[in-house]
């Protein structure tokens, strides 16, 4: 398992320094494809959410537990949102000028780290189908951020070099993400509800805060991808819903 649990990581981590390159070479023209995107990568991750939180159910023994579990998974999210102010001061970063770009880098980098984690966690679960469902719509997903996020950093004068090593670095808290998410999740069978059910509230924050209104930018195109990714799911056997 570790070994697709390594592809997994290095899949869900090369996908944001794929969308970069992509970003650099469409520039303006990856806002084109960002509702699609965004739509297919949520309807994927819902369905996801639907094959974590049902074992999670079954072998927690109570719901309240994994409520509990799901909305510790959105508050973590929103914690990592709300360090970026607070480290950046801290490390004496100017918000102006390139001191920005540091602080984007450093928001989507603490953003990917719980991402990286929620795949972890349901590799660690040892359902390879779910987990895959949960790798591939995180892969959807940071395809088009890192083609989004590059666009500012370039315009801001960062440079080719220096914007793409920035991507690379939120790529790699993707992967140390996976990997903690994956031994956690593994070290004991005791956590592993409130383990899968934090990875779903992970991925329904970021479906809800993120995802949802970007899809909805390009009108009714991310609604139907969003249906065509939960399709494609619930066809492949992915989901519990």
């Amino acid at each position: 398992m570790i070994e697709r649990v390594l592809v997994a990581a290095l899949g869900i981590g090369g996908a944001t320094i794929l969308g970069g390159i992509l970003g650099i070479m469409l520039r303006g023209a990856a806002r084109r494809f960002e509702s699609i995107m965004m739509g297919l990568a949520s309807g994927i991750m819902l369905a996801a959410c639907g094959g974590l939180i049902g074992p999670a159910a079954e072998s927690a023994g109570s719901i309240f537990t994994v409520g509990a579990g799901m909305m510790l998974g959105a508050a973590f999210i929103k914690a990592m949102d709300r360090c970026v102010p607070q480290l950046g001061r801290l490390m004496g970063i100017d918000p102006g000028g390139q001191g920005g770009i540091l602080l984007m880098a450093l928001a989507v980098g603490l953003h990917n780290l719980p991402e990286g984690m929620a795949a972890g966690i349901a590799f660690g679960s040892g359902d390879l189908m779910g987990a895959m469902a949960v790798a591939s719509g995180i892969i959807l997903h940071n395809i088009p951020e890192g083609m989004l996020v590059i666009s500012p950093m370039l315009n801001a004068g960062a440079g080719v070099r220096r914007t793409m090593l920035m991507a690379a670095a939120t790529g790699l808290a993707e992967i140390i993400g996976t990997l903690i998410g994956y031994y956690a999740a593994a070290f004991s069978s005791a956590i592993m509800p409130m383990s899968l059910a934090f990875a779903a509230g992970t991925m329904l924050y970021i479906i809800g805060s993120e995802m949802i209104p970007r899809q909805n930018l390009g009108g009714s195109r991310g609604t139907f991808a969003m249906v065509l990714g939960y399709f494609i799911m619930l066809a492949a056997g992915g989901s519990a819903a």
